[in-house]
């Protein structure tokens, strides 16, 4: 339970690792920051166009989903190179 009084369910991360056109970054960026609260992308090397989409199991389907539709309607090339849930950020810990 939580200080509210509501039930709440435990959240397990993942990782989803995907490579694009560097110039698409900020588009992708946009796109999901439109889904407030779906994830959270960083680059991690913006010369390749290698992306991470950290968000969470339940909601990996749905940014999988979305990032289908954005191949389909705007032409975005992205290559999904693999998704975990390793390096889980534990309380107290931090993600450099």
């Amino acid at each position: 339970m939580s200080l509210s009084g509501h039930r709440t369910e435990q959240v397990t991360p993942c990782r989803i690792h995907i490579t694009t056109d560097p110039s698409r970054i900020i588009y992708v960026n946009g796109v999901l920051d439109s889904y407030e609260g779906i994830g959270i992308m960083r680059t991690a090397d913006e010369h390749a166009g290698k992306i991470i989409i950290y968000t969470t199991q339940h909601d990996e389907a749905t940014v999988k989903e979305l990032l289908a539709a954005m191949e389909a309607e705007e032409g975005l090339k992205s290559t999904i190179t693999s998704v975990d849930d390793e390096d889980v950020v534990g309380e107290g810990q931090t993600v450099e």
